[in-house]
């Protein structure tokens, strides 16, 4: 390539147009069922970049009467809100269920976040999910009104007086990872399940609160391609599948009585040996908090 002195790099002319659509939830966003988005692949002309899609989603939080919070009230979302508002998010395609995040959504997404991103991308591009870690040695500091942790105190500001905020971030799933455009005229699926409010929320307080989600949308990247290439791929599919490789992420769980010094577990992985393993540790009240309802 340093060599190739008379050449000149090749023109992307396969795509012509790239546009952002705004998918609406296919029902009304209530607290006691899941939030479902079916896009369209009608338009024969566009392609879907996964990649870029993302999710917005417009809350604030309330107590469990409805009523608003008091602006020194002592209650925090947790770091990274966006993502651990659902426990868990299954996708389809044309009808078929391919994988879901089995209800550990909000630690395979805080993991990844944690290992992808560098201290500047939190500090800047992570913020549109309300990342905002826990002030060192503070983690435990749920007094969110006089209390030591400074970044749990600028997270409660966010949500004082029950005001509206908004959030935008990608959508956390395995098939969104994949750098291939999604075929014209495929329909996909995506629901996403609510976790419940005392996992998202942190305080001191025994009241009961509520995430008011007034607008959720999701933001599909739509690739408009070449009429050349359409023709090429619908040949290539009469002869042959469309392949999407992606790298698939599991969490499995095991419980450990406390005082425990060792412990072994067999067959932590059922099929293909993976390519790196994770060990983490979480008391088990907040975990069992994520179940959605």
């Amino acid at each position: 390539m340093e060599l190739s002195l008379f050449d000149l790099p090749p023109t992307q002319v396969g795509v012509e147009n790239v546009r952002m659509e705004n998918i609406q939830p296919s029902s009304a966003i209530s607290d006691l069922s899941p939030i479902v988005f079916d896009i369209s692949g009608q338009n024969g002309m566009e392609y879907i970049n996964l990649q870029k899609c993302q999710m917005y989603v417009k809350l604030r939080v309330l107590h469990a009467d409805n009523t608003k919070l008091e602006d020194n009230e002592s209650v925090a979302p947790v770091n990274l809100l966006l993502q651990s508002l659902f426990s868990q998010i299954d996708v389809s395609i044309q009808g078929k269920v391919l994988s879901s995040t089995s209800g550990y959504h909000p630690y395979k997404a805080f993991i990844q976040s944690l290992l992808r991103y560098g201290s500047d991308a939190k500090q800047s591009q992570l913020s549109s999910q309300l990342w905002l870690k826990d002030s060192p040695s503070q983690y435990d500091d749920v007094n969110f009104t006089n209390g030591d942790n400074t970044n749990g105190l600028i997270r409660s500001s966010y949500i004082k007086g029950s005001m509206f905020i908004d959030l935008q971030g990608p959508i956390m799933h395995d098939l969104f990872q994949v750098g291939r455009y999604l075929l014209n005229q495929v329909g996909v699926s995506i629901r996403f399940h609510r976790s419940r409010p005392d996992f998202s929320l942190l305080g001191n307080t025994d009241k009961a609160y509520r995430i008011d989600i007034q607008q959720m949308e999701l933001r599909i990247n739509k690739v408009q391609v070449n009429p050349g290439v359409i023709t090429a791929h619908n040949a290539m599919l009469n002869v042959t599948n469309a392949t999407y490789p992606y790298n698939k992420t599991e969490i499995a769980s095991m419980t450990l009585a406390k005082g425990t010094l060792n412990f072994s577990w067999n067959q932590v992985f059922q099929d293909k040996c993976p390519n790196k393993v994770l060990i983490c540790k979480q008391d088990q009240k907040p975990f069992r908090q994520i179940l959605f309802i």
